[in-house]
């Protein structure tokens, strides 16, 4: 992220607490449900929606970019799939809105056009290889392992994400290792993603199990390791899967997301929630505030916690949580 949209980010979360104002200031666009993997704790690729066609998806993000959006991530479940994805990173770049990439890697080295027109990009790494292709499937971490190389190469920042399984909650330490001093954002398997109670249940560990993995990537980050997690996030995970403390929600008020359809919502907690097209509003803070949450009991997705940690403590909690959501941007 640029230093102007990083500023910019911060002077709406400022705005934000100082006046009430409110801005889409980030957009999370699932530019697809398709995906060319089939991990065993994600149940994406089964979410139905139609895809816009380039035309449709640029007219959307248009009203995004007139409304005063900063910053869009593309992801999906596989983003690289979609043909014009290099299309549309290209239009936002084009209007001076940052823009990261989340991907699984398998495609980038074909597609690596589109390095020219991003500002991040998130990959996935969830263990070292036996494990990683485990719960990603067979080749998954040679191709992650290329991706981090073209990026690299590129000169784009990259980061990794890691989903904590109890397939992978023994290889912490192997897991830094394989990163090779790249910042990770650590999530626990999050339901809403598996989409089903069995596959939940197969990929979550006893929740002591998982406190205790926090508690070490806790000490680590401490110790200086590349932990992106704000500690406050790993604090608020100790009580996964079910939280008891509400923190501040930006959705439908500072950030939302949008499906391949054009239709949005307000985090990947609502994922199989409320979602209204965009088109029906006259305006995109129109539609947002259709798809506010009202009774949101956790914050499932770290990104949007992460976001949302951002809002707590007004100003100053702004700027104590904004290193650690966007530090590893350029």
């Amino acid at each position: 992220m640029s230093r102007l949209s990083r500023t910019g980010l911060i002077v709406d979360v400022v705005k934000y607490w100082t006046f009430n104002s409110k801005a889409p200031a980030v957009l999370g666009f699932d530019v697809t449900y398709r995906c060319n993997q089939r991990c065993s704790y994600c149940g994406v690729p089964e979410f139905q929606a139609a895809e816009l066609d380039a035309e449709g998806a640029l007219l959307h993000l248009e009203r995004f970019i007139k409304a005063g959006l900063r910053f869009c991530i593309l992801g999906g479940a596989e983003a690289l799939v979609r043909e014009d994805v290099i299309e549309l990173a290209k239009f936002l770049k084009k209007h001076r809105i940052a823009v990261d990439l989340n991907t699984n890697g398998f495609l980038l080295p074909q597609r690596q056009e589109i390095l020219q027109y991003i500002d991040g990009v998130a990959m996935s790494l969830d263990g070292p290889e036996e494990i990683h292709d485990k719960l990603r499937g067979k080749g998954a971490y040679a191709a992650v392992k290329r991706a981090i190389e073209v990026a690299k190469k590129a000169k784009v920042p990259v980061r990794l994400n890691c989903t904590l399984t109890k397939g992978n909650l023994d290889f912490i330490d192997q897991i830094f290792v394989e990163a090779q001093g790249l910042p990770i954002r650590f999530q626990p398997v999050n339901p809403v993603v598996c989409k089903d109670t069995d596959r939940f249940n197969a990929a979550a560990p006893q929740p002591a199990q998982m406190q205790l993995t926090l508690k070490k990537i806790r000490r680590l980050k401490k110790a200086g390791a590349p932990v992106l997690n704000s500690y406050r996030a790993l604090d608020y995970y100790m009580e996964w899967p079910v939280y008891s403390r509400k923190v501040a929600c930006g959705s439908g008020r500072l950030f939302c997301r949008m499906d391949p359809s054009g239709a949005i919502y307000s985090c990947a907690g609502e994922l199989n929630g409320l979602h209204t097209p965009l088109m029906d509003h006259p305006t995109v803070m129109d539609a947002m505030k259709a798809i506010e949450p009202k009774d949101c009991n956790a914050c499932l997705c770290g990104g949007t916690l992460e976001m949302n940690l951002l809002l707590e403590g007004g100003p100053f909690g702004a700027l104590l949580e904004a290193q650690a959501l966007l530090r590893w941007s350029r």
